[in-house]
């Protein structure tokens, strides 16, 4: 007696595997729009690499989206470069921002303390980052942001 659920047909092996990078890319398309990562890319976008130290699968919140151990970071002289893991990279343009466009305000949380980034040419948007990570970055960059302490 044969099993007809065990058998796969053709097209299914061809269409399931395209329709999950359909998704997969919309719905990494919708993150980016909803975080305003897509929003800091048009000022902010850049291939070009930079010199500098690397911060691997490090995490961050920007906008409402959680990035979980997928961002990169490399912090030199020159400025921040930011980035997420190849897999997640549709709609997530490698970014660089000099650090003339960068100011820092850390703060106090329940369990952790953190560090707010902000961005010059769209100050509405807030990268909310571990404040040990950010004083690494902002040490590795030269010190050129010196941040603040709410009130």
């Amino acid at each position: 007696m044969s099993d007809a659920s065990a058998e796969t047909p053709g097209w299914a092996l061809f269409v399931l595997p395209f329709g999950f990078a359909l998704f997969w890319n919309f719905a990494l398309q919708l993150t980016s729009s909803m975080s305003g990562w897509r929003t800091l890319a048009r000022d902010y976008a850049s291939a070009a690499s930079i010199t500098g130290q690397t911060f691997s699968f490090r995490s961050g919140r920007l906008g409402y989206m959680n990035y979980g151990t997928c961002l990169q970071f490399v912090s030199g002289p020159a400025g921040l470069a930011i980035s997420v893991l190849f897999i997640f990279r549709p709609g997530h343009e490698p970014l660089f921002v000099p650090w003339s466009d960068v100011s820092a305000r850390y703060y106090p949380g329940w369990v952790f303390r953190y560090a707010e980034l902000r961005f010059e040419r769209h100050p509405e948007l807030r990268l909310r980052i571990f404040r040990g990570l950010a004083e690494q970055l902002l040490a590795a960059g030269g010190n050129l942001v010196r941040p603040s302490e709410p009130a």
